[in-house]
């Protein structure tokens, strides 16, 4: 893999608790940076916010058993899964702070020379008991020039 890459994301909130076909994903396509090294991919990249000129970088470590993702600007988030452990994922604003508890159900990652997929399902609790299973897939591919 190239260290010029194109990271598209989809993602999936269900609060009904059944994932299926007919909800809505919200896809976000950057422009990053990636590399591996010692079994752990790396993802950067810069998102800016809707109406803002301000920037957030973002990262994301994962392999197949654990993701971290880190968001540092006018958001900060730190969210980190890992399968079977329940964690505490933390998103911070000018508004506020909110910490909600999240649970990893499971990974999946396929590596090919010019490309990778990641898949992870888990869950959300918060607002007093109310669950949201939740899939996000990362696809990263070459930059072309």
């Amino acid at each position: 893999m190239t260290k010029e890459v194109i990271i598209s994301m989809t993602g999936v909130h269900d609060i009904t608790g059944e994932l299926g076909d007919d909800l809505e994903p919200v896809e976000t396509t950057y422009f990053g940076k990636y590399f591996k090294k010692d079994g752990d991919h790396y993802l950067f990249y810069e998102e800016a916010a809707d109406g803002e000129n301000r920037i957030t970088n973002s990262r994301i470590t994962f392999n197949d058993t654990a993701m971290y993702f880190r968001k540092r600007g006018s958001l900060n988030s730190d969210f980190y899964l890992e399968k079977g452990k329940k964690t505490l994922a933390t998103y911070s604003n000018a508004l506020g702070v909110l910490d909600i508890d999240v649970m990893a159900a499971g990974f999946s990652l396929t590596e090919k020379e010019d490309a990778i997929d990641y898949r992870v399902n888990y869950a959300l609790n918060a607002f007093e008991n109310t669950q949201i299973d939740c899939q996000v897939q990362i696809k990263i591919r070459p930059r072309q020039a």
